[in-house]
C-alpha cells in the first residue's frame, strides 16, 4: 500500500495530511520528481506544477497527471505558479535537483507561511545565500526531505542503524 509508505524520503514531503488540497511545486522533473508529481496527484494537491529545463520530462509530467509543466530556460516560475494558483503560490516546494539555483527558485515560489523541502543535498561546500527579512516575515520552513542522512554525511538518522545496506 502506497499509505503504509509514507515514511520513505519520496513520500514524506507530501503525504502529510496538511498539504492535501493545496499547491505543490516540483522543482525538477527527472526520475524522482515524476515521481514526487504521482504521490502529490495521489495525496490530492489542488494543483501540482511541476518545472524542468527538458521537453521530454515536462511532456511526461504532463502525462503523470501535472496541472502545469513550467519550462525553466523560457519562464518565470514565480508567475507560472502564481498563475497556476491563482496568485496564491505554492503551499509545498520540493527542490528535487542539489542546485543552489533551484533552491533559491523554491525560495521564490512558496507562499508565505509555508514550506520549501529539500529532496537532495547541495554540494558540501556549496552555500546558500538567504535573505533573513524574508524568513522573518514571510515564515518560510526550510526542511530536508527525511532525518534518515546517510553515513558520509554524518547525519545520525535510521540510515546509521545499519539498515538497508543489502546484507
Amino acid at each position: 500500500r502506497l499509505d503504509s509508505c509514507n515514511r520513505t524520503p519520496v513520500l514524506l514531503p507530501i503525504s502529510q495530511s496538511e498539504h492535501q488540497g493545496n499547491h505543490v511545486l516540483v522543482i525538477g522533473a527527472g526520475m524522482m520528481g515524476q515521481i514526487l508529481v504521482l504521490v502529490a496527484r495521489h495525496y490530492v494537491a489542488a494543483t501540482v506544477v511541476a518545472m524542468d529545463r527538458v521537453p521530454y520530462r515536462l511532456n511526461k509530467v504532463r502525462e503523470l497527471g501535472a496541472d502545469v509543466a513550467i519550462d525553466a530556460l523560457a519562464e518565470s516560475a514565480v508567475d507560472s505558479v502564481a498563475d497556476a494558483t491563482g496568485g496564491k503560490k505554492a503551499n509545498l516546494v520540493v527542490v528535487s535537483p542539489g542546485s543552489i539555483a533551484a533552491i533559491q527558485t523554491g525560495l521564490e515560489a512558496v507562499a508565505t507561511g509555508e514550506t520549501v523541502c529539500l529532496f537532495t543535498p547541495s554540494g558540501e561546500n556549496e552555500r546558500l545565500p538567504i535573505c533573513p527579512h524574508d524568513f522573518w516575515f514571510r515564515h518560510i520552513t526550510l526542511r530536508p526531505a527525511t532525518p534518515a542522512a546517510p553515513r558520509h554525511t554524518g547525519g545520525n538518522g535510521p540510515c546509521q542503524s545499519g539498515r538497508g545496506k543489502g546484507r
